[in-house]
């Protein structure tokens, strides 16, 4: 019971404590080495080693903690990334890659399309323009409206649109967990929340 400054073999004197450093998370190899773990995961130390291990039914890609089951970065494996279109964002449900579209988009035939412009789903998904027409504003007419441009039969703000962003048929690239958008003219991203545009990218701030 007496107070001893030495520690028994194997054991390492940190701070009056002894410790075995070939599996203490909080003091890893050495006193005060501290292992980090990510968002759902938890540190370990293995012969002197950091690691982690994941919470539930996360499992490990690379240095993070993911839902193979919803992530659209991670969807059924490590690295399959869901890619989102124009109109679309990229969704993962059950380990299958998946899309939502956006408001003022539709779905038809398995694709997100702008009813309001496309002159092969004009105000509906079976609505076709004739080839003489263009589609404005949900209306197959001669001509496009004050501010606007005909692209393929499509009438549309250059500005705005990230199908034909400040020319025609010039598309923004989406990506998981955003979607693509035009702002005076550049191609911008749009991330879903709790996700921050780095890059070309959308990522958790808190996990990447």
């Amino acid at each position: 019971g007496a107070c001893s400054a030495e520690c028994a073999s194997g054991l390492t004197n940190c701070s009056s404590a002894c410790i075995d450093t070939t599996k203490n998370a909080e003091h890893c190899a050495q006193c005060g080495q501290r292992c980090p773990a990510p968002l759902g995961g938890v540190a370990l130390c293995t012969d002197s080693s950091c690691d982690f291990e994941c919470q539930g039914t996360l499992e490990k890609c690379g240095d993070t903690c993911v839902d193979l089951q919803n992530s659209a970065a991670n969807c059924g494996a490590c690295g399959n990334v869901c890619n989102a279109t124009v109109g679309s964002k990229a969704t993962c449900a059950d380990g299958e890659c998946a899309f939502t579209c956006d408001p003022g988009y539709g779905e038809c035939q398995g694709a997100c399309v702008d009813i309001a412009k496309d002159p092969s789903h004009c105000g509906g998904c079976d609505v076709i323009c004739d080839t003489k027409e263009v589609c404005d504003a949900g209306l197959c007419t001669s001509d496009c409206s004050s501010g606007t441009t005909a692209c393929d039969g499509a009438c549309v703000d250059l500005t705005l649109d990230p199908a034909n962003c400040g020319a025609c048929a010039k598309k923004c690239p989406g990506a998981a967990h955003g979607s693509p958008t035009c702002q005076a003219s550049t191609c911008k991203l749009s991330c879903d929340e709790g996700y921050s545009p780095c890059g070309n990218a959308c990522i958790r701030l808190d996990a990447d």
